[in-house]
């Protein structure tokens, strides 16, 4: 019950039923703990070495397991890096978006937890890979990206959000440079809330009117035409908090992102659901390696969830009377969408009935609108244009809900009907929603620049395990393979031959990477990984979060001292009240 991080009156509980009740019990709750305090001091002190056995372990069973650890010329830990075998295969299939956000309080070292939080076929949150870091740092961040970078095949995720972290945003631009990076809305809308409270109270309806503008520009002209409208309007453009939105507002208002693919997310919420289901399992007392066997829990729970999901889409069917309407359509999304995308897109279809449309060029162009009669009144009225080619079975929307979901959006979805077309073309059905088979697609992506030859082992030995499962199955394949190997064997002696100073840039290679030496799969390559492994790794030393530091108890008389000081003369020793050099 220890090695589950079961708290210990839960324990003296359990054993209390076994036994048939407390006072059967011949030890009581406080024998348990500290027996249990025992436990936890006897690995305290390989907390580390603990950590990686279980890494080896877990590779032993699935050598496409990664794992990187970081320590320092002392051998001591800094950061930590892994990613299961099945959350590396379905980054390849399901990786183009990622949320990416840390917490503390998760292990005694106070250690930064950053997991990478993708979202599965079913709109689930998945788990792709974790580490626990050292600092939130733009290096340790440029550190934990290339190791993810690496783990991954080399394939970048085409968009990334995060909170407003500085050294995300560098390291971004440094290790993802063509990825999509927008900030959590969530987040600067709550900094909104608790710095210009006062100045929304005194300009009733400003609230209201920020809320629209952000959230429901349709176009990037329209939210910087209202936005300074707003400004004069309500005559804040002396308020340096808008002023600094408006600086920033291409990284995090939604109308910038309307075409690119950040599927039914705008928040980091994914992430700090994900840091929140860690903390009920551990917490600031936990060593590394309960943290890792919580992690284990979870993500095995992720999986069977996941798979769960996959036999229900494939096996199970949803009874007549759960169709909202009659229209083919539905039926069709039905038999090709994953039943939680199919509620999604039954929604969407639901939310047809509160629009009008109007045809401005017949089956050409047409104008999408609420009713003037539905009951949930807009904050300013809107007109949807929606562009149609019949011929090329083409159909787009201002709203762009299509390049951001991958789902169609209602406006589409009510001229489709308007025009009474039975089927929604396959194109705007995308494979990442559909019923698929267990198997999963091999990835064709090609690898971004790698400036260090241990990630480039380590991307090239990934792709190279896909190319080998593939040949091992059929003996004709088999046979090719073999021999496009010696062609390539051939091709590299030759290269090597035009190479004359390669033993002088590992050299100097190796001396600039002495400082901050990676063992693990990652980094480190074969010759060298046996003589890492017999390292013995020391535990890290508590990191420092960038939050407001704990205040220290201080005593009365110093108390008085510091807080109370003469606004006069400057004094500690009175105030302002009993100041003697005060004319009265």
């Amino acid at each position: 019950m220890k090695q589950c991080n079961i708290p210990t009156r839960k324990i003296v509980a359990v054993l209390a039923y076994i036994r048939g009740g407390m006072d059967k019990l011949p030890y009581n709750k406080r024998k348990v703990s500290n027996y249990g305090t025992s436990i936890s001091r006897e690995m305290e002190n390989t907390d580390v070495m603990e950590v990686q056995q279980f890494f080896q372990k877990k590779q032993a069973e699935s050598p496409v397991f990664c794992y990187s650890i970081e320590v320092d010329a002392k051998n001591k830990v800094r950061s930590v890096f892994w990613s299961d075998a099945r959350s590396r295969l379905m980054y390849q299939e399901y990786g183009d978006c990622i949320s990416f956000d840390t917490t503390f309080l998760t292990n005694k070292y106070n250690l930064p937890f950053a997991p990478f939080v993708g979202v599965s076929p079913h709109a689930k949150t998945y788990l792709f890979a974790c580490a626990l870091i050292v600092n939130e740092s733009a290096n340790t961040f440029k550190w934990l990206f290339q190791q993810f970078l690496a783990a991954m095949g080399g394939k970048a995720p085409r968009s990334i959000i995060t909170d407003q972290d500085k050294g995300m945003e560098n390291a971004i631009k440094d290790v993802f440079p063509q990825a999509t990076h927008r900030t959590c809305l969530f987040h600067v809308k709550k900094k909104v809330e608790e710095k210009m409270g006062r100045v929304f109270q005194l300009n009733e309806g400003l609230y209201e009117e920020f809320q629209d503008i952000v959230d429901h520009s349709l176009t990037e002209k329209e939210f910087e035409t209202l936005w300074q409208q707003m400004i004069d309007d309500y005559k804040v453009g002396e308020v340096k908090f808008f002023q600094d939105m408006w600086a920033a507002r291409k990284r995090f208002v939604p109308v910038y992102f309307k075409t690119k693919f950040f599927p039914f997310i705008q928040t980091t919420a994914r992430s700090e659901g994900t840091n929140a289901l860690f903390k009920k399992g551990v917490g600031p007392q936990f060593s590394m390696t309960s943290f890792l066997r919580e992690y284990q829990r979870i993500l095995d729970n992720i999986h069977a969830n996941e798979d769960e999901l996959d036999h229900n889409a494939l096996h199970k069917k949803v009874s007549s009377r759960s169709f909202s309407t009659n229209y083919y359509i539905e039926r069709q999304a039905h038999s090709l969408y994953n039943i939680s995308i199919f509620r999604k897109f039954q929604f969407i279809l639901n939310d047809v009935t509160r629009l009008q449309i109007r045809e401005e060029e017949k089956m050409k162009l047409y104008t999408v609108y609420q009713a003037k009669n539905y009951h949930k009144k807009e904050h300013r009225a809107r007109l949807y244009l929606v562009q149609v080619d019949t011929d090329r079975e083409e159909y787009s929307c201002i709203c762009c809900k299509f390049e951001k979901d991958g789902i169609l959006c209602s406006h589409i979805l009510k001229v489709i009907l308007h025009l009474e077309i039975n089927e929604i073309p396959e194109k705007y059905i995308i494979d990442r929603w559909r019923k698929r088979s267990k198997k999963m697609k091999r990835s064709k992506a090609v690898p971004m620049h790698l400036d260090n030859d241990s990630l480039r082992y380590n991307v090239i030995g990934f792709r190279l395990m896909q190319v080998g499962i593939a040949a091992s199955k059929n003996q004709k394949k088999f046979e090719y393979l073999l021999t496009l190997m010696d062609m390539v064997d051939e091709h590299f002696d030759a290269m090597d031959k035009e190479e004359e100073d390669v033993a002088g840039h590992d050299a100097q290679t190796k001396e600039c990477n002495s400082t901050h030496l990676t063992i693990g799969t990652l980094s480190t390559m074969p010759d060298s990984m046996g003589k890492n492994s017999t390292i013995e790794l020391l535990n890290p030393d508590k990191a420092h979060t960038k939050g407001r530091p704990r205040m220290m108890k201080i005593p009365e008389r110093i108390r008085a001292k510091r807080f109370y000081k003469c606004g006069h003369c400057n004094e500690h020793d009175h105030t302002i009240k009993k100041c003697p050099n005060l004319d009265k």
